[in-house]
């Protein structure tokens, strides 16, 4: 210890007091002197300095530092101890709170739930069938005047019955209740932001079942920006993210989708008691890599989905039937029409088990499957499943994006069947509804624009076709992007537009770039490169080089027999405009031969004003001395 240190505090007072200059304020006596000395050394209070409260304290606790240790540390265990006696007691509280207020609403719930269903008793139906869609109905009817002082039931209640309205096919009814459920809770904040949260997401996908795009993306967004704020990455958000990209897919951004579903992916593998959920998210993927005709990535995808599903949920459940279609699609997309065609007949098939016969799942696995067919040449198979799906659609899903979808469809069947007038008023039918319910600036909206455009000018109405395909690829080129078969498709159509008005060498160069944009989407070859390279094809015989002419033609024949069935008409097709080659060419024998039989196909397949056959009919007659009367 350094001296200085040492000599501060009592002992220092007790030298000063002894040579103070006053008599009175030394001490008295060297008895007294030796005392605080004394008193230093035992560590007790000395006399030279200030008694105050602090200093003799500091005194005690100097001389008993053990006793004074153990007595603060108990002081500080029975503090502790009462502090976390409280907060049992203050939970305690809570928890007989919670238990309290839950056995409230089960009784509420039961009581509800015993009156609802007390009505399927056939004795208190007097001898009325009661379905389940009934029960539905008078719950919601019991909702809207019952429960008003429970607001935490009546919001659960609420819930689970719009998800039932809306896997019953009633997405107008599950929307109205979502409404009234949202409503209790920013009323109330009966929940706080998770159940708010939840109630915009679940209403964000009533909506765009119900074909309204904008509500659907409006309510999810908020959904998005509120769980942002009170979370960190969370199982809900998943679902946002997941349900978003199906909205974004819709309007026609499949890729924008990917990555929302990618990450929806990602977060929900986090959760492992949420491995239906992300099922169901990889299955979006799958879908929205499709669209982008990343079929080499798609196609795993929604493999692994339909294989984990079939394990786990059986073939005839309406999911695993989901799997099927969405992979049927892509099979198709990628030009594997047989195995697309199985798929879609099993996903048509489960889901009329599981769902009936008016469900949208079942409608859409129809219309896919007309779709197929009609790709593959069977047109007399293809249309009354179109015409099935879409007046059933329109009866139970009313004014929708997707009966419109169909509906377009529908109408490319008939112009192939050359009944041009009925086409085109679907087409514009369809225009009109896609542009009001999924908006004029996506992918949907173009491929009608295009569509109606090709019709125009297969008519002869060419100057009314322009606007219509630079609509449609600006669009295109916006949404889903250049490199996208529906491009390829439009400057395709675009193509044969100027080959009508005669100006070749624009036609020959928008044909090389729709063909190039096949082959890099499609390098094992497709039968949209197929169609494309015939027209570039009949371009190339006009313009006057036919060697070239053959050579695409061709391949084009090749491309069909490999992916279509024989007997297909597009086959017929092809051979009929090999046939004009040839006779370009001054094979007079051999391109009659081919023409006749081909035209004579043709017009047994698809009638006598079917598209094909009429550009069969005037092509032959353009071909030099060469001409087929009727």
């Amino acid at each position: 210890m350094r001296p200085a240190r040492y000599l501060k505090g009592d002992l220092d007072n007790i030298v000063l007091k002894a040579l103070r200059k006053e008599p009175s304020e030394r001490y008295h006596s060297v008895a007294r002197l030796s005392d605080d000395v004394g008193y230093f050394l035992a560590g007790f209070p000395v006399s030279a300095s200030r008694g105050t409260v602090r200093y003799r304290a500091a005194k005690f606790v100097r001389r008993h530092w053990l006793a004074v240790s153990l007595a603060s540390a108990m002081v500080l265990c029975l503090a502790g101890f009462g502090v976390a006696m409280s907060a049992l007691a203050a939970r305690a509280q809570q928890e007989r709170d919670s238990a309290r207020a839950e056995r409230t609403r089960a009784e509420t719930v039961s009581g509800f739930l015993t009156g609802l269903f007390r009505s399927a008793d056939p004795f208190q139906s007097k001898g009325h069938t009661v379905t389940a869609r009934d029960l539905l109905d008078r719950g919601a009817g019991q909702i809207a005047g019952d429960l008003r002082t429970e607001p935490a039931v009546r919001a659960a209640l609420l819930e689970t019955m719009a998800e039932a309205y809306q896997h019953a096919g009633a997405p107008d009814r599950a929307e109205a209740l979502l409404k009234e459920k949202l409503r209790v809770e920013r009323q109330t904040s009966a929940g706080g932001p998770p159940a708010l949260v939840k109630t915009l997401r679940e209403l964000g996908d009533v909506e765009r079942d119900r074909s309204d795009l904008a509500a659907a993306e409006g309510y999810l967004r908020e959904a998005l920006a509120i769980d942002s704020r009170a979370s960190a990455v969370d199982a809900e958000r998943a679902h946002i993210l997941n349900d978003l990209g199906l909205v974004v897919q819709t309007l026609g951004r499949p890729s924008d989708a990917a990555g929302m579903f990618r990450e929806a992916v990602a977060m929900s593998r986090r959760f492992p008691d949420q491995a239906a959920e992300t099922l169901a998210m990889m299955s979006n993927l799958g879908g929205a890599l499709g669209s982008s005709a990343a079929y080499g990535e798609a196609i795993p995808v929604l493999r692994e989905v339909l294989e984990r599903r079939r394990k786990t949920l059986g073939s005839d459940h309406p999911q695993t039937g989901r799997s099927m279609l969405r992979l049927g699609i892509a099979l198709e997309g990628a030009g594997a029409y047989d195995e697309a065609q199985r798929f879609l007949r099993e996903a048509l098939e489960s889901s009329r088990k599981s769902l009936g016969e008016d469900h949208p799942d079942v409608l859409t696995a129809m219309a896919t499957l007309a779709s197929a067919l009609q790709d593959r040449g069977d047109l007399p198979a293809a249309e009354p499943l179109y015409r099935q799906a879409i007046q059933r659609g329109e009866k139970t899903m009313g004014q929708h994006w997707v009966v419109a979808q169909w509906t377009s469809n529908l109408a490319t069947l008939l112009e192939e069947k050359g009944e041009y007038a009925e086409a085109e008023k679907l087409l514009r039918a369809s225009l009109a509804a896609t542009r009001k319910l999924a908006g004029p600036e996506t992918s949907t909206t173009a491929r009608h624009l295009a569509r109606i455009g090709r019709l125009l000018v297969r008519t002869g109405r060419l100057g009314e076709a322009e606007p219509y395909f630079a609509d449609a690829r600006r669009i295109q080129e916006a949404t889903v992007g250049a490199l996208h078969p529906q491009t390829a498709d439009t400057v395709a159509s675009w193509a044969e537009l100027r080959a009508a008005q005669k100006r070749y060498e624009e036609s020959v160069t928008l044909y090389e770039t729709a063909i190039a944009t096949d082959r890099r989407i499609f390098p094992a070859g497709h039968p949209q490169t197929a169609t494309h390279l015939l027209g570039l094809g009949l371009v190339l015989m006009h313009h006057g080089d036919a060697a070239r002419a053959q050579s695409l033609v061709g391949e084009a024949l090749q491309v069909r027999r490999r992916f279509l069935p024989a007997g297909a008409w597009q086959i017929d097709a092809a051979e009929n405009e090999q046939g004009q080659v040839l006779a370009w060419l001054g094979r007079r024998g051999e391109a009659q031969r081919l023409l006749a039989d081909s035209y004579a196909r043709l017009s047994r397949k698809l009638g006598q004003n079917a598209e094909a056959s009429l550009v069969a009919r005037r092509e032959m007659r353009e071909a030099p001395g060469f001409h087929v009367g009727r």
